[in-house]
């Protein structure tokens, strides 16, 4: 007989082997515990004994527990599911199925300190220098093994902090030549309801062309066009109260600059005013440029410059300008299909840029109509009313040259006519007007520049050319004029979503102004 299997042998082995513990002094209980010590021993080699009879070694038959697996997580929501950047921290709350107590939330891939709350809720503390900029954060929860597995991902947004701020519309009356005003509302920074600003409207000049602000929101400019009925030069100037939004002109308003001015834009340093003079001068100067006084907001004349169309050299004809918010660089569309680039000095003085004017379509008379550059200043866009299209361009750091976008030109949705645009002040979206159906988005690509239609777009919204378009500083509200006929004059506001670029109308919108909306901005409320 095999001795493994032979339980007298197994008995007498094991009585052997307690003896010598015994003996040995390592064995310390009472004789009836040894004893009883000795029978499970026997007990548990005789049952590996007949286990092993049955055709295998001992032990080797013997099927352990089964272990639980554990189950793959999914999200069903975020609460919150946004926060302004720069705020303090907070609790994310996670709610799905499928959670146990070793589930980990993930943001952007990095795990969280998790509280098991229950198998359909998680929750996890996300820190201030988590939200610290303006973005978005993957959001999953990962289930260790045994099992488990990686979730379905939610985006949680980080938004623009809210900023209290004023909106102001200039307004043509009727065919005026003497008489225009400035629509002023209060910006509910969570809302985005407009509210009148005691005293408004404002008298203006007639026949606004373009309103801007400067950078430190103290004073707003607006040029005035009357065409070929009685040239005009105008640009209005005003203070902006800090704690109203009221206006007061400043002393010596209007100042004369060039002839038809259409658009103006205020430099990154709050220092230097330019126009955009549809009629030229007699030397093929279509681009006026102005010194603020700081203290006072007064403009004093610096320099003009041209904006050339070859081969038309169609000096005369300038259509918008935009200056680039980080760097010192000036942009100014001619409508010939070209955009001349100039770099700004410390005296305010323009220099052609090297290689300019860049060509934007090949349609000379598709545009561009407006041009618009991206908030940090790495991209710039025209509406091309002709062509149908929009035209994007990097902005070489150094030089401010132009280099067309991958893709470029991009097609707008609705009908096709761009007549101007916007993009929003966090460098994510780019809202277009179209002059026969609306507004279309766009997602702008932050490495690239190049643009994708957003889903939805474009929105019906009943417009009148040139209606504007504008952003608030948070990046949260998109106004849009409208001055058709059969309806009162209005601005239409909408709320963006960080997420997606979607926009949902505002309560109470649309809100009446006092005349026909021909320009529009939104400023920061000065603390």
């Amino acid at each position: 007989m095999n001795s493994k299997r032979d339980p007298k042998r197994f008995s007498s082995f094991i009585d052997e082997a307690m003896t010598l513990q015994e003996k040995s002094g390592q064995q310390t209980a009472r004789k009836q515990d040894v004893h009883r010590l000795r029978l499970m021993t026997v007990a548990t080699v005789f049952i590996s004994f007949m286990i092993g009879s049955c055709g295998g070694s001992s032990g080797a038959g013997i099927v352990p527990p089964p272990i639980s697996s554990n189950p793959v997580p999914a999200i069903s929501s975020l609460t919150p599911q946004s926060a302004n950047a720069g705020g303090a921290s907070f609790t994310l709350t996670v709610t799905g199925s499928g959670f146990v107590s070793s589930s980990s939330i993930n943001w952007n891939g990095s795990a969280l300190t998790t509280t098991e709350v229950s198998a359909t809720e998680l929750t996890t503390t996300v820190s201030a220098a988590d939200i610290a900029a303006v973005g978005t954060a993957q959001i999953d929860v990962v289930n260790s093994a045994p099992g488990g597995g990686v979730s379905n991902s939610f985006s949680f947004t980080i938004e623009g902090a809210a900023i209290p701020g004023f909106v102001y519309v200039a307004n043509g009356i009727g065919v005026s030549l003497t008489a225009g005003n400035i629509s002023a509302f209060s910006v509910d920074p969570n809302t985005g309801v407009l509210t009148p600003v005691p005293g408004s409207p404002f008298n203006a000049g007639a026949q606004p062309t373009a309103v801007a602000s400067d950078p430190s929101s103290r004073f707003l400019y607006e040029t005035s066009n009357l065409g070929v009925i009685t040239p005009s030069n105008n640009i209005s100037a005003f203070t902006i109260s800090p704690s109203t939004g009221a206006l007061t002109p400043v002393p010596g308003s209007p100042f004369t600059g060039g002839i038809y001015p259409v658009s103006i834009s205020v430099d990154s340093t709050g220092n230097f005013v330019y126009t955009a003079d549809s009629g030229g001068d007699s030397n093929g100067n279509s681009i006026s440029g102005f010194s603020i006084d700081v203290a006072t907001g007064a403009l004093t004349p610096i320099s003009q410059a041209s904006c050339a169309a070859p081969p038309l050299d169609a000096g005369g004809l300038c259509n918008a300008v935009a200056t680039d918010p980080v760097a010192g660089f000036l942009f100014g569309s001619n409508g010939f299909g070209y955009v001349s680039a100039f770099s700004i000095t410390s005296q305010g003085r323009l220099n052609q840029v090297a290689g300019s004017p860049f060509l934007t379509t090949t349609n000379p008379t598709g545009g561009p109509r407006e041009v618009a550059v991206e908030s940090q200043g790495d991209f710039l866009y025209t509406a091309n009313y002709y062509a149908s299209d929009i035209s994007g361009f990097s902005i070489t750091p150094a030089s401010g040259a132009l280099n067309p976008v991958p893709g470029s030109p991009f097609v707008v949705g609705g009908n096709n006519a761009p007549s101007d645009l916007v993009a929003d002040p966090l460098g994510r979206f780019l809202y277009v007007l179209d002059f026969n159906a609306g507004v279309s988005g766009f997602a702008i690509n932050p490495s690239t520049g190049a643009l994708t239609i957003l889903p939805g777009f474009p929105i019906i919204v009943p417009v009148f050319s040139p209606t504007p378009l504008a952003i608030d500083p948070s990046g949260r509200f998109l106004y849009v004029g409208s001055g058709l006929s059969y309806q009162a004059p209005s601005v239409y506001a909408f709320a963006i979503n960080a997420s997606t670029g979607a926009l949902t109308a505002v309560p109470g919108s649309p809100f009446t102004v006092d005349g026909t909306p021909l320009a529009i901005t939104v400023t920061r409320k000065v603390p």
